[in-house]
């Protein structure tokens, strides 16, 4: 089955370069847009962790997808269109947060007033320990965020 998949991508990849060749871009959008119902929700669902902000994360995916087909020339097929167009919303949403120009501490430089844990602090519950577990990888650099979702 995964043997199939890949033959129809790669079918489709050589008939989208063709077009894009021969100078129809309708005819190759249209073609593209399998490649866009495919792997849609899996690159929204790599932004959203990206960047942490859903709509912030939908207009990175959107982007990624007509940066992918209007350069879809240095395609070489060597890895799946999937990781192809992986590494184009990874360099997306890296772009982004520079603009944002978010600052980040780095953990040997920040000075901790009590590191300390009493009994409370032990017992929170399951929910505030994945918020607080959410919170400390927020404040993760992205590629380092990224080593551990």
């Amino acid at each position: 089955m995964i043997q199939k998949a890949n033959n129809d991508e790669q079918r489709r990849v050589s008939t989208i370069a063709d077009l894009l060749n021969g100078g129809d871009r309708k005819a190759a959008a249209v073609e593209y847009a399998y490649f866009v119902k495919r792997y849609s929700q899996q690159v929204l669902d790599f932004t959203v962790r990206m960047v942490s902000n859903r709509a912030d994360a939908e207009e990175l995916a959107q982007n990624t997808f007509v940066k992918a087909f209007n350069r879809f020339e240095t395609f070489e097929g060597r890895a799946s269109f999937l990781t192809w167009v992986s590494r184009i919303a990874y360099n997306e949403s890296i772009n982004h947060l520079k603009r944002r120009k978010l600052r980040w501490i780095d953990v040997d430089d920040a000075q901790i007033a009590d590191s300390r844990i009493d009994d409370d602090e032990l017992s929170t519950g399951r929910e505030e320990r994945i918020s607080l577990m959410e919170d400390a990888l927020d404040c993760l650099p992205p590629n380092e965020r990224m080593l551990v979702q």
